[in-house]
């Protein structure tokens, strides 16, 4: 895992990790926090090193941790190179314990979706465990019987049962305690191809739509958004001019595209001629499809939901 400085403060009465804001030069901002892609001030609280999903305390001072960081990746590149021993591993037999201080650093470093996977997963590995009064150190046959509960007292299909396996093991992995599988029992699945619409039902499809969601659905056909895009899209995301859709960060609501990478897509004529103008809620830079979304879907005579 990466190594990283983070503060432990007060945002909106409740204590959280924020990262540090820092110089054009990567040097921290004395006191300075990113919160929600703003910087704020925030004297209160103590600074944190993040390593290994380890919180290590540095103290108020960001000198000292940004100097505690620095001495713990020298120890990182020593152990690499032979020069000095690894440190002991982790030593906490407490299962709850390294699953509450995992799931902190993913709630500190990954997107909200993320966090929820792991929780439920995580979730699903502690009640196999105390199902059967089990504990550290994990064996092969924990495994199994997580894997059987996962499909007979959760009924999940094959496909959500290795999703939630995948996820235990990378947090198993991250504290050294997998325990050695056999080949096959990872859980497997069919992937089965996607179903494709001819263009008989698109054009039934979009003949049941009234004009707000022929728009939408529109837009969603040409540009292959993914769902955040379009909530967090804005009218800075929209070129009418040139036609083209932007996928860029939303800092009010301190959203980021997947893999933090935005993009560029061009459109049609009559999608970019300001048809488009109509997914932003006027006197907003908020997307209409947020509000949308949460409206109970009709079911049009066609038979399709909308």
């Amino acid at each position: 895992m990466k190594l990283s400085i983070w503060k432990y403060v007060k945002v909106n009465g409740k204590w959280r990790y924020c990262k540090p804001a820092t110089t054009p030069n990567n040097k921290i901002k004395p006191h300075v926090m990113l919160v929600a892609g703003q910087e704020e001030k925030h004297p209160e609280g103590n600074y944190y090193i993040l390593d290994s999903g380890q919180w290590i305390k540095a103290g108020p001072n960001p000198a000292d941790a940004t100097a505690l960081a620095k001495r713990r990746m020298l120890m990182r590149e020593g152990v690499k190179m032979g020069i000095i021993e690894a440190p002991i591993k982790q030593t906490k037999t407490d299962l709850n314990e390294l699953i509450d201080g995992y799931l902190t650093e993913i709630s500190a470093t990954k997107k909200k979706k993320t966090y929820q996977a792991y929780k439920v997963a995580l979730g699903y590995f502690q009640q196999s465990l105390a199902a059967r009064a089990r504990t550290l150190p994990l064996t092969r046959d924990d495994m199994i019987s997580f894997k059987v509960y996962l499909r007979d007292e959760e009924e999940l299909d094959d496909r959500t049962v290795s999703n939630k396996w995948t996820d235990v093991c990378t947090f198993l992995n991250a504290y050294g305690l997998k325990p050695e599988l056999k080949k096959g029992d990872t859980p497997t699945y069919v992937e089965e191809e996607p179903e494709i619409y001819t263009e008989e039902e698109i054009e039934r499809f979009f003949a049941a739509c009234t004009p707000e969601e022929d728009l939408l659905f529109a837009f969603f056909r040409q540009t292959a958004c993914r769902e955040q895009e379009v909530i967090f899209m804005t009218n800075r995301s929209l070129d009418f001019q040139n036609c083209v859709v932007t996928i860029k960060q939303n800092d009010e609501h301190g959203w980021t595209p997947k893999a933090y990478r935005g993009r560029s897509i061009p459109v049609s004529r009559d999608l970019g001629s300001g048809r488009s103008q109509c997914l932003i809620v006027p006197g907003s830079s908020q997307s209409s499809y947020r509000s949308y979304r949460t409206q109970t879907p009709q079911i049009p005579p066609s038979g399709f939901r909308v």
